[in-house]
Parts: C-alpha cells; structure tokens; sequence
C-alpha cells in the first residue's frame, strides 16, 4: 500500500490495531460514492488529500485526514476538507459523514473557525505555538475518537434493536 507519509501509515495502523477488521473498513484513498455523486480523491483533478475511511454500523462514516506538513496545518486545508465532507453529506441520503484531520505539527491560527462546522474535527483539538505534542500522544487522541464513535454506533444500534422490539410487542397484529 502506497503511503503520502510516514505519519499517515501510523495513523493507518493505529486504526488497524485499535478496530477490528471484521467490524469496521479502515480503506486508503478509495473513491466515495453516495446516492448523487462521486468524490474521487486521487482522480483528476488530483487533490492533494489523503484519508482513511472508516464504516462504522447505522451508515455513519468516519474520513480521516492526515496531515504531516513542515509546519501546523493551515486555515485553507481544514476548510478544504470540511467542503469534502458537506459535499457527501449534501449528496448522501443513506449515510452521515464526519471527518477528522490529524496533524503531526498542530494547527496555526484560524483553523477552528472552519472545524466547528459541517461535521469536522481536529486531532489535536487545540493549535499554537506553546502546545505540542508528541505523535504516541497524538495517535492516542485518535484512538479515543475512534472509540467513542464506536460505542456511540453500538449504542445506536442497541437503541434500534430494542425500540423494534417494543414496537412488534404492541403492534395490533400481534
């Protein structure tokens, strides 16, 4: 598997180890498709963006961006990505889309302004110069996310399977 850089194949194992294959599809710069459209991410016009995708349960998908520049991660490619996600939300009548960007280098100033909408987040949370972190901590904070999106979907899957259950008990036909 072709790799952009070192960081994202960690981020690409990191997922691998923490989710087991059987339940979820972490996949390398696939083409998404929804129910309108197509989003191609190594087609032409060749976008310079690299992702993970993970299929959790109730049609809810996770896009991973992982950034590994020189330095923190500009304004520009969180409103990039976040465009990328309101497009498969938009074209989407199955499944909802989140995306998280992962950078190495943290994120300069202005990038939470396009990360608090349509569906984003950023790992590490919180940007500038006097906060770094080092990458076993950043994957950790990957880690957690995935973990809550996991038992979130769990939980909604439970939450269905039940409510279905009550429903079949007082239907009139049974």
């Amino acid at each position: 598997m072709n790799f952009k850089n070192d960081f994202e194949k960690i981020c690409y194992n990191a997922c691998l180890k923490f989710i087991s294959k059987d339940f979820i599809q972490v996949r390398h710069n696939e083409v998404i498709k929804t129910e309108k459209t197509i989003v191609s991410f190594s087609g032409n016009p060749k976008k310079e963006v690299d992702v993970l995708t993970l299929d959790f349960p109730n049609n809810i998908k996770l896009l991973i961006s992982c950034k590994d520049f020189e330095n923190a991660v500009p304004p520009s490619a969180i409103q990039e990505w976040g465009d990328v996600i309101k497009v498969l939300n938009e074209n989407s009548v199955v499944s909802t889309y989140f995306g998280i960007v992962v950078s190495s280098k943290g994120f300069s100033i202005g990038c939470e302004a396009w990360a608090k909408t349509d569906n984003l987040g950023m790992v590490p949370p919180y940007q500038g110069k006097k906060n770094s972190y080092s990458e076993e901590i950043i994957i950790t904070m990957l880690q957690r996310v995935i973990h809550v999106f996991l038992r979130t979907t769990e939980r909604r899957s439970e939450e269905r399977r039940v409510g279905k259950e009550c429903r079949s008990r007082w239907s009139p036909y049974h």
